[in-house]
């Protein structure tokens, strides 16, 4: 029964094996047929021999044929019995040769390489030679999909490449843009445009902390084409330590996903970076690795821009209180002493009733001296002035308050300079104009109302406009002795720009100063605010 079972799995060999055991079978049969049938001649023949002998003709020639036959017969019986065995014996000889071989061939063999071919979940249908075939198909197929596997993995392998060299060309090109010594609004501009090629995405935009917008002059938002929505939501203060990029899910319908990258230089948070991606847009490693490293290069980038700000702030800062302080401990001081010792003077005067040329000329003397001081102590006031942290529409807002503050006036603030970044030597220099176009209001115009504006142009000039509504430019044209105006003018000039006085619509004076800024700023336009 175990051997039937396994011929059943073995088809050719078991039909081959039948045909050669039917052709032995035969073979007997025909070789005991024979056997058979000489036996029954050699009966017959000797019944006739017997016949021969009792017969009164025994010596017949009919009776001499008989026993000649019968010798013939005895000599050569043995020769074809040995011819016919000898051929039964070469037939299962050749049989079992055959079988021997076809059970090599058709089993052994076939099964050591079906071994190596057939699945492991059973065995395949059909004959030796068509489990073969189909074994050999499927080993091609297999063949066939390794190689097109192989195309493949040689092709992403090339195209991992590509992209990785572009990603290492794109942040060379970044860093080199990035590692300008002063970098403005509109190279960081730029360099989000390099991110958005290299991610493909919609669009870039990059959320500023206050302190980057203050030194930038930027506005919140930074974007290349529109700012991303998720952006819009989220706050500029990265959470925690952690400088990874977090790819977020879709939350529209179109599948547009958000890569959502801190920026920060160690514990100083910089700002929020973020990128609307389509939802084919593929986003594997290179690109996020990319992104951070894009992230960090922006980070330490725009800290050493803070740096330098503060440090050009704190040394201008220095100088200028040094020099209040050198003006305080020598001139004022001189000053003071001099007009202790013309007070004198005077007294000394009036008590020997000098003539009316000497006490008008000690007068004028005494005028000159308190006009000097007070535009000394100025001066001092001026260098002393500082620019917070907070920029300059901070400090002038707080002087709009002082002012409003301390004398019966309004004064109102129109600062249209978010996205102009000053130097601090200009940021210095439009304050003081303000700050004695303000001075000059309160002590000649006798004003109620000053509106201040600062405004940037599309022609990249500063127009800084302090107006009143007092008496016009006939108080300050009278005042011959004021210095403030001539101050005034010689800042403007620093500035690189012209001061003009004119009078107002509806009374009063108009006090305007255009510049064109050390630091060009990009359009809006440019920007990509969107």
């Amino acid at each position: 029964m175990v051997w039937l079972q396994r011929l059943k799995r073995y088809p050719l060999f078991a039909r081959l094996l039948a045909i050669a055991g039917g052709i032995t079978v035969a073979c007997a049969l025909m070789f005991w047929g024979t056997v058979v049938l000489q036996n029954f001649f050699a009966e017959d023949l000797a019944a006739i021999e017997r016949a021969c002998t009792l017969s009164t003709q025994s010596s017949g020639p009919v009776c001499s044929a008989v026993q000649m036959l019968q010798k013939t017969w005895r000599e050569r019986q043995p020769i074809m019995l040995l011819l016919q065995g000898g051929c039964l014996v070469m037939v299962v000889a050749g049989a079992l040769l055959l079988l021997s071989g076809a059970r090599n061939a058709l089993i052994r063999r076939a099964d050591a390489a079906l071994a190596l071919l057939a699945p492991p979940d059973g065995q395949r249908p059909g004959d030796e030679i068509d489990r073969l075939v189909t074994s050999l198909r499927d080993l091609a197929g297999r063949q066939a999909g390794l190689e097109a596997e192989g195309r493949w993995l040689r092709h992403a392998s090339g195209e991992m490449l590509s992209a990785k060299t572009t990603a290492l060309d794109n942040l060379c090109r970044a860093a080199k843009l990035l590692g300008e010594s002063d970098i403005s609004e509109l190279h960081a501009l730029s360099a989000l445009g390099i991110l958005e090629q290299t991610l493909q995405a919609r669009t870039v935009g990059l959320r500023l902390t206050q302190t980057v917008r203050i030194a930038l002059a930027a506005p919140e938002i930074l974007s290349t084409r529109g700012a991303p929505e998720l952006l819009r939501e989220t706050t500029a203060e990265p959470v925690g330590a952690e400088i990874t990029a977090r790819l977020l899910p879709a939350r529209d319908k179109n599948g547009t996903r958000t890569l959502l990258i801190p920026v920060r230089k160690g514990d100083f948070a910089v700002g929020m970076l973020a990128a609307e991606l389509d939802a084919t847009a593929a986003m594997d490693d290179t690109r996020v690795q990319f992104a951070e490293s894009f992230a960090r290069l922006l980070g330490v980038a725009l800290s050493t821009v803070i740096r330098s700000h503060e440090a050009q702030r704190v040394a201008l800062l220095e100088e200028r209180s040094a020099i209040a302080r050198e003006l305080h401990d020598s001139l004022a001081q001189s000053l003071a002493y001099m007009k202790i010792q013309v007070a004198r003077l005077q007294h000394s005067l009036d008590a020997c009733a000098p003539s009316a040329g000497a006490a008008a000329t000690a007068q004028e003397l005494r005028d000159g001296l308190n006009g000097a001081y007070r535009e000394v102590r100025e001066l001092i006031s001026a260098f002393r002035t500082q620019v917070g942290r907070g920029g300059i529409a901070t400090t002038l807002q707080d002087l709009a308050n002082e002012f409003s503050q301390r004398n019966d006036l309004v004064v109102s603030l129109d600062n249209q300079l978010a996205g102009c970044r000053l130097g601090i030597n200009e940021e210095f220099h439009v304050l003081q104009i303000v700050r004695e176009a303000i001075t000059n209001t309160v002590r000649h115009a006798d004003a109620k109302k000053v509106h201040v504006a600062l405004s940037y142009g599309q022609d990249h000039r500063v127009r800084v406009v302090i107006e009143d509504d007092g008496r016009g430019l006939s108080a300050l044209q009278s005042d011959d002795k004021h210095y403030g105006l001539s101050i005034m003018r010689e800042r403007a000039n620093s500035l690189g720009g012209e001061l003009v006085f004119e009078p107002r619509e509806g009374g009063g004076t108009r006090v305007s100063v255009t510049f064109a800024p050390d630091r060009v700023t990009p359009e809006p336009a440019a920007r990509g605010d969107g």
